[in-house]
């Protein structure tokens, strides 16, 4: 039975047709999510990532299905847009995610660089001037952004922004260590 079908049924009867609709949703699943999982070449996550996704999509189409709304479209197409924005979700925070962890210690492990390659944040903060140091040490060793805020006699918006460039100026300083 396909997927727009079980839906159908599920509509008829919602405690009888759970079932079938469950089973429809998985076997859809399982023949889309090839074009995320197996092809390394699709500009998605990657393995686990993208498994992930697919399950977390369609988790997503059984939380909402109350939601779904036959007049704007095919039940095939709402999940498809559903499964579609989750892998594209899982990429998004799989390929955005900050290269350089800043903790006392980062140890940087990339695909171009040794496997003992490492980096120390005292390293990697020496170019910066005496008060960009301080700030990002503060910054890692949890001070709110109201104590940086009152120390440097400016307000929190500075602070936000101060720390989104040095983090920026960091992971720059590294990728060109």
């Amino acid at each position: 039975m396909n997927l727009n079908d079980a839906y159908e049924v599920y509509v008829k009867d919602p405690d009888g047709g759970r079932e079938v609709l469950g089973a429809a949703l998985i076997a859809f699943v399982k023949r889309m999510s090839h074009r995320y999982v197996d092809d390394p070449n699709a500009g998605k996550a990657s393995g686990d990532s993208s498994s992930d996704a697919v399950g977390d999509g369609l988790l997503r189409v059984w939380e909402n299905l109350s939601k779904y709304d036959p007049n704007r479209g095919a039940f095939t197409t709402w999940v498809t847009t559903i499964l579609r924005n989750e892998v594209n979700r899982g990429y998004r925070k799989h390929h955005n995610r900050a290269e350089v962890l800043f903790t006392e210690e980062v140890i940087a492990q990339q695909s171009h660089r040794s496997m003992t390659d490492k980096l120390t944040l005292k390293h990697l903060i020496e170019p910066l001037n005496e008060e960009d140091k301080l700030f990002t040490q503060w910054k890692l060793e949890g001070y709110s952004e109201e104590e940086i805020a009152a120390y440097f006699k400016k307000n929190v918006k500075w602070v936000k922004n101060k720390w989104q460039k040095l983090q920026s100026q960091l992971r720059g300083m590294y990728a060109s260590h």
